[in-house]
């Protein structure tokens, strides 16, 4: 899904996402403090991230390396931000009177703290997200049987991204067998022509061999003078013996 390399199952990766899940963590440590506590007057999300890279490099002594992972997981319950119940509850009772920005500016706020006994618990909680299960409850809880199936919607989002990753790579791996088909095929045929004309070259050099046997063996050698004579009846006996003649 990250165009990074060839595609992979679960166990392969397994070893790599839990570093990565502890690199998370701590980055998630820095970036959920500033968004829910430690934000400051007139920041936006942009600014909350990159303060919290430049927390995650001072106290870690390098770079946050996992950044498209975080865009993933972050909007997930066991990432996600947790509010500060308090500083939300006052931020939205004060912003009703005016003396708190609705941004969550805390410039010049004005809070009287004798109005605690007005504060509505209920109207006000913000209750922490539901964490999901972890894996080995989950197994646990198939296997007896008591588990609830639930559909997560970043697990579909994620399969249908799976499917159409694998019918790519189903492509591209079709494409280059034809590839390899097609040179393996060409050269085959370059290999053959190579043979036809290192067998012509051969049948060529046989006929001329024979010519000039043809023509040894019609000479008359008695009239020719030695050592010449013996040399070309040893030929002609030679060339008798080779076909088989005498």
């Amino acid at each position: 899904m990250m165009d990074q390399g060839p595609y992979r199952d679960i166990d392969s990766v397994s070893s790599k996402w839990r570093k990565l899940n502890s690199t998370v963590n701590r980055f998630c440590e820095e970036y959920n403090k500033l968004y829910t506590s430690d934000r400051r007057s007139g920041w936006n999300d942009e600014d909350v991230f990159k303060r919290a890279l430049e927390k995650y490099k001072d106290n870690h002594g390098s770079n946050f390396p996992h950044v498209r992972a975080w865009m993933v997981l972050k909007n997930d319950p066991k990432w996600a931000p947790i509010p500060n119940e308090v500083a939300m509850a006052k931020r939205q009772k004060t912003s009703e009177t005016g003396s708190l920005s609705a941004g969550g500016s805390d410039a010049r706020c004005h809070i009287n703290l004798n109005d605690d006994a007005d504060f509505d618990e209920d109207e006000y909680n913000v209750r922490e997200p539901e964490r999901p299960p972890g894996r080995d409850k989950t197994k646990k809880e198939r296997a007896k049987g008591k588990g609830k199936e639930r559909v997560d919607p970043n697990m579909v989002e994620f399969m249908e991204h799976l499917k159409v990753y694998n019918d790519i790579s189903a492509q591209k791996s079709k494409a280059k067998e034809r590839a390899v088909e097609e040179k393996s095929r060409a050269s085959d045929e370059k290999l053959k022509e190579k043979v036809r004309l290192s067998n012509e070259k051969i049948r060529i050099s046989d006929e001329k061999i024979r010519l000039k046997e043809w023509e040894i063996m019609m000479m008359n050698v008695e009239n020719e003078p030695e050592p010449k004579r013996s040399m070309l009846k040893k030929l002609q006996n030679d060339i008798m013996k080779k076909h088989q003649i005498i």
